[in-house]
């Protein structure tokens, strides 16, 4: 298989497991010395990918002949060093920014905003192509570049773990649906507040109804002391293992993801989105663009905008045993439309972009 060197802002494992079916994968890190910092206060040692990317830096002007993906953040200065690799090698940009028109998301001096936006414009005509993960991002740069418009591809992201198989999806649906998922970043903008919300609605309204909430992050201390308080609430914490949340989503009926527009972020191409469609959930999701772009509204999945979720989730949990089979068909047609995203599908579409090169 031919070799592809990933280049990644951070951990770029997660999103490139369909490359992996048709290319042999090197995962490398474009910020050696704070991942070496990391290793060293967390692990008490350097990981050896850590090292691998800190000597790919100092080797960067003489590699030659090599295939490389670069996932990073538009704008960044850092560009400006590794964009040199285009001189002598085949790089390929990995992009799900959907906003290139709009401001830096960094919080560099203003000034310097402006100029690195130029200096973006001159070094991406020198790739051998763009790869976006949604049309929408791919619109967004052929708007601000559009001479790079030949060389954009969208190639989603890939649902690595197996679909529910028919006889679970039916056992899960023929009983009366009562499980709600939320599995994220614990977060003001990934919208726990209101998961939270909705769990101590429902704990009056229907108390047989459940709420599974799994993830970390700054709001953990809000959830372990809603959970004290409320039966109907579990907390798994932080599930790394794979069938543990392929096991909680083929268990749940609805995906809660309430996120809200924060300092510019919004919701982009949720994994957890086309993952939990694969096991026949029923995905509520607030009308971001991530989301908006995987689910057809009201026919595999429902879209809110943030103002109105939390109340059009309670209408939904009011009307829960009158829509039994409404919302059975909704996850049946989510299950159908997860299998774009497939490793097969996705694998096929990295296979054509690479044997290009």
């Amino acid at each position: 298989m031919k070799k592809v060197i990933v280049l990644h802002d951070f951990d770029g494992k997660p999103y490139f497991k369909a490359l992996e079916q048709v290319a042999d994968v090197v995962y490398l890190n474009t910020r050696p010395f704070r991942f070496m910092l990391r290793d060293l206060l967390k692990y008490r040692r350097i990981q050896r990918e850590t090292l691998n990317s800190f000597f790919f830096l100092f080797k960067l002007p003489f590699i030659r002949q090599q295939t490389i993906l670069l996932g990073m953040a538009p704008f960044n200065i850092r560009l400006l060093i590794y964009s040199f690799l285009c001189k002598h090698n085949r790089v390929l940009l990995h992009t799900s920014w959907h906003q290139w028109q709009g401001e830096v998301p960094f919080e560099y001096p203003k000034p310097l905003r402006g100029w690195l936006k130029r200096a973006w414009r001159h070094r991406l005509p020198r790739f051998s192509g763009i790869v976006a993960v949604t049309d929408e991002t791919a619109r967004s740069v052929s708007q601000f570049l559009p001479e790079l418009t030949a060389r954009i591809v969208t190639i989603p992201h890939v649902v690595d773990i197996d679909p529910i198989n028919a006889d679970a999806f039916e056992k899960k649906w023929q009983q009366s649906p009562n499980r709600f998922l939320f599995t994220g970043r614990l977060t003001a903008a990934k919208g726990v507040g209101t998961c939270l919300e909705l769990a101590e609605y429902a704990a009056t309204a229907d108390p047989e109804l459940e709420f599974h909430i799994a993830g970390r992050g700054e709001a953990e201390s809000q959830v372990t002391a809603y959970q004290r308080g409320l039966a109907n609430l579990h907390f798994h914490g932080f599930i790394s293992d794979r069938e543990q949340l392929k096991s909680l989503m083929a268990r749940s009926h609805f995906l809660l993801l309430p996120s809200r527009k924060i300092n510019g972020w919004e919701e982009l191409f949720g994994l957890v989105v086309i993952e939990a469609m694969s096991q026949g959930c029923v995905v509520i999701a607030s009308d971001h663009i991530g989301p908006r772009e995987i689910i057809t509204d009201g026919e595999d999945g429902l879209l809110c905008r943030e103002e109105d979720f939390a109340g059009k989730a309670k209408q939904l949990i009011d009307g829960l045993s009158q829509n039994t089979l409404r919302h059975a068909r909704l996850a049946d047609k989510a299950l159908a439309a997860s299998r774009s995203y497939s490793m097969n599908v996705v694998a096929t579409m990295w296979s054509g972009l690479i044997n290009k090169f």
